[in-house]
């Protein structure tokens, strides 16, 4: 059985390396999350 430790995500100090996983329903910030860590990641 798969155990999730689900937080809010904080993109300030979310890791740049390695992998992360971002699942969410509609409307919830997904491609802004995203786009905040490429501005971060450049």
């Amino acid at each position: 059985m798969s155990t999730y430790n689900t937080h809010k995500l904080d993109v300030l100090t979310l890791p740049l390396q390695g992998v992360q996983l971002i699942e969410a329903s509609a409307g919830t910030g997904k491609t802004w999350t995203l786009a905040a860590l490429y501005v971060l990641g450049t």
